[in-house]
């Protein structure tokens, strides 16, 4: 795409601008540019690599995915025990029987909602963790935005502990 043509055209110049062959004139300015062009190359190679993951469904580390889940009633359970450790996120503690364990049964493993996986937004509406909370145990048919962490630590912060039916 454009920005990888963009990049490649920077990095050219950083790589010229800083080869052997500078004139006398700008020998005294050549080690600043060298540095200035290090960084910019550098944020350039990280952008196109974000790009790269962004592509593959993967962001900041993240992999993100969609769960959506059609309970026939309200009040059938999810079988979800989830953990509010953040402003604006739910992290998934648990899956046991119901709605959940459903669609893990009926879906290839990397859609599967597992224990660490973080729930950003539900029907597409981000919002506070207690809202997303709330939208769990209320909303009949539930379409989660799934981030679930390259690492072991979730993004979210310390848990609470509460479980979501």
């Amino acid at each position: 795409s454009s920005s990888f043509s963009v990049g490649i055209v920077w990095i050219m110049f950083a790589f010229s601008c800083c080869s052997d062959g500078l004139s006398e004139h700008s020998a005294d300015v050549a080690p600043e540019i060298c540095k200035t062009n290090a960084i910019w190359g550098q944020r350039i190679a990280d952008a196109l690599a974000q790009e790269k993951l962004a592509a593959a469904g993967l962001r900041d580390g993240r992999r993100t995915y969609e769960v959506v889940i059609d309970r026939s009633t309200p009040d059938q359970e999810l079988g979800l025990s989830i953990d509010i450790n953040g402003p604006f996120c739910l992290t998934v503690r648990m899956v046991g029987d119901g709605c959940i364990r459903e669609w893990n049964a009926s879906h290839p493993d990397e859609e599967h909602l597992q224990a660490g996986d973080v729930i950003t937004k539900i029907n597409g509406k981000p919002g506070s963790a207690l809202e997303l909370f709330r939208l769990l145990t209320v909303e009949q048919r539930l379409r989660l935005t799934v981030d679930r962490p390259m690492a072991a630590e979730s993004p979210c912060g310390p848990s609470t502990g509460q479980l979501c039916n």
